[in-house]
């Protein structure tokens, strides 16, 4: 199974990417039921993401603040929380949610909106969905968009190989960056276990 993810800014200096999940999003109860991976060979998650955990199908759970509304297929229950990884383990009854996805943010844009986080407020998550996550990419995958580039196309990077895709604008492109839209496809990992 695999997520569609769009590439939001790219630094071809640094060469790092920003990138976020479509699905996570567009509508964060609404979700392809895998945690985001990346290939090994060729992207690397940066040290300034953060992993956080969509958890959906969860009992009301004492002596925390309201979650989200999600309704979820095969369970009555509909809360949903978006936490830390990290904070998994200081809470045993997260273990009475149906399902969990594992996604990168972006540190510093957690950091911008915790005051808000709680109650959590379904469109303040999708916000920092939104703004997604940096890794580094192969330069050697990056030397084969170039061609794509000179041509005004768009580099498409899917789990076999990259392709150039319909012609882009060129307004928005700085000197060192690229900022037209590029879908990449990932390999991901199913997740429907109970923790």
């Amino acid at each position: 199974m695999s997520v569609i993810y769009k590439v939001l800014y790219t630094n071809k200096v640094d060469r790092t990417m920003t990138i976020s999940r479509n699905d996570l999003s567009e509508d964060v109860c609404s979700f392809v039921n895998v945690n985001t991976t990346l290939s090994p060979t060729s992207f690397d998650f940066d040290p300034g993401n953060k992993n956080f955990i969509l958890l959906y199908g969860c009992p009301p759970i004492p002596n925390i603040q309201e979650g989200m509304t999600c309704p979820i297929i095969g369970t009555p229950n509909r809360g949903a929380y978006f936490i830390p990884q990290d904070d998994l383990s200081k809470n045993s009854n997260y273990a009475g949610c149906h399902t969990n996805v594992i996604v990168p943010v972006h540190a510093v844009d957690v950091d911008k909106y915790m005051g808000q986080m709680f109650p959590q407020i379904k469109s303040v998550v999708e916000d920092i969905l939104k703004k997604g996550f940096l890794v580094k990419y192969d330069a050697s995958e990056y030397s084969s968009c170039l061609a794509c580039d000179k041509d005004h196309k768009r580099c498409v990077y899917n789990t076999t190989s990259i392709v150039c895709g319909p012609n882009q604008s060129r307004s928005n492109e700085r000197k060192g960056t690229h900022s037209n839209l590029v879908i990449i496809k990932f390999q991901s990992v199913c997740t429907s276990q109970k923790f």
